[in-house]
């Protein structure tokens, strides 16, 4: 065995260019706010998809301006505003897509964002005790 350092550790992730989008979805899942991957989950066209995306990023700002989280169990994810500039052009483009493609990329998304969650919340939330999960 070689002594070298593990690649988890020093690799960056390798991502899809919507994980801006992605991280902002996971701090709202990941403060127990299903809310919004919820309507993402169940939008059956683009407009529908972007108006949802456009209320999250809204309420991304008020929660997290500033790199202060608003929720007392959750850090907020750092969002390069480049990288989500891209991330926005890209998803109009590949929602515009109706059909499979769509509903493809909507699928992806929502379990990009379950499984990122987690890695977000700092501790259980106070909501959490006594939830029995």
């Amino acid at each position: 065995m070689s002594s070298s350092p593990n690649l988890a550790e020093t690799a960056p992730r390798r991502g899809d260019k919507l994980d801006p989008i992605i991280d902002i979805l996971a701090y709202f899942t990941a403060a127990r706010r299903y809310g919004y991957v919820d309507a993402l989950a169940g939008a059956l066209n683009p407009e529908v998809a972007k108006a949802v995306i456009a209320d999250a990023l809204r309420d991304f700002e008020v929660s997290c301006g500033g790199g202060r989280s608003k929720e007392e169990c959750v850090k907020c994810p750092s969002i390069d505003p480049d990288s989500l500039r891209n991330a926005i052009e890209m998803l109009d483009k590949k929602l515009d897509k109706v059909g499979e493609d769509f509903f493809k990329t909507i699928r992806s998304m929502t379990l990009k964002v379950l499984g990122r969650a987690p890695g977000l919340r700092i501790r259980p939330c106070k909501k959490d005790e006594g939830s029995g999960s």
